[in-house]
């Protein structure tokens, strides 16, 4: 299981690092052994040769993912988008999402999945222009969030509570409120 705490980790140390968008790539060490294997396996008009040296080049030693590779740390599962929200245990529309728990957010035809923080802000590995990106969540880029059956949330709602309970001091409207 991985806690809250892990998983907001995870994803300030991609954005910390400047992780580099990378297709195919599931959060791996940059090199030429890597660029050569995911040209092979993904190789395309989009993702030619040229692409996956100029990945290379710009990341060398650098975290390479993709929007679903950033998850694989986490979930140790190699999964898309839309695979990743099928397995949400929990899960619905944006408008629903948790305010205060980390979790997955995804676009509306689940080709696209980045972490909502639980603090109003989210990190994502965009685009291969764009790489790592963190900002204030837009609700407008977002159509569903999605709690996965391997990603904790009582940790943020003890946490919750003890931030409550330190601002107003009282423990006693805590409890009433939960």
């Amino acid at each position: 299981m991985i806690t809250q705490k892990q998983f907001k980790e995870h994803y300030q140390s991609l954005y910390k690092n400047k992780a580099i968008y990378v297709w195919g790539a599931n959060c791996e060490t940059i090199n030429k052994n890597l660029t050569d294997r995911l040209y092979k396996a993904f190789g395309s008009s989009t993702y030619n040769r040229t692409y996956y040296d100029n990945k290379l080049k710009e990341g060398q030693g650098k975290i390479g993912a993709d929007c679903s590779g950033s998850i694989y740390p986490l979930s140790k599962k190699d999964d898309t988008a839309k695979g990743y929200y099928r397995a949400c245990n929990e899960k619905g529309s944006i408008n629903n999402i948790p305010k205060n728990v980390a979790c997955l957010v995804f676009n509306a035809s689940f080709t696209h999945v980045g972490a909502y923080m639980g603090d109003g802000t989210t990190i994502e590995m965009m685009s291969s222009t764009n790489n790592c990106v963190k900002q204030n969540f837009q609700k407008s880029r977002w159509a569903y969030y999605g709690i996965p059956t391997w990603l904790e949330v009582k940790e943020s709602i003890a946490s919750s509570v003890e931030q409550y309970s330190a601002s107003t001091n009282t423990h006693t409207e805590v409890i009433k409120n939960i």
